[in-house]
């Protein structure tokens, strides 16, 4: 990757955590967003019933962050297949042999 790649990923990654933070701030500091929890909640346990007839989750009585973290480490086991070896391995920086002290 060159320097404006690096610069582009950094910037991503920094919108999405500030995103992701705002978020959070909301859900979990505000009145407001306490109400949007318990509905969401609602809303889970009524879907849960759903996936599970449909096939999609394997247990009714899962609960949502178990769902998210296995399908995360699903993402997660997949891309580390699909990475070429070559790309896993390579150094980010190449070290230099030194001679100072051959021979000494």
């Amino acid at each position: 990757m060159n320097e404006s790649q690096d610069q582009g990923s950094f910037l991503t990654g920094f919108t999405v955590g500030m995103l992701a933070g705002a978020a959070g701030l909301f859900l979990f500091g505000t009145k407001d967003g306490s109400k949007i929890r318990k509905q969401l909640s609602q809303e889970w346990d009524s879907a849960k019933l759903q996936l599970f007839t449909q096939g999609h989750i394997d247990n009714p009585q899962a609960k949502l962050g178990d769902i998210v973290r296995d399908f995360m480490n699903s993402l997660t086991v997949e891309a580390s297949k699909s990475t070429p070896k070559s790309a896993k391995s390579k150094p980010a920086v190449k070290a230099k042999s030194s001679n100072k002290f051959k021979n000494s």
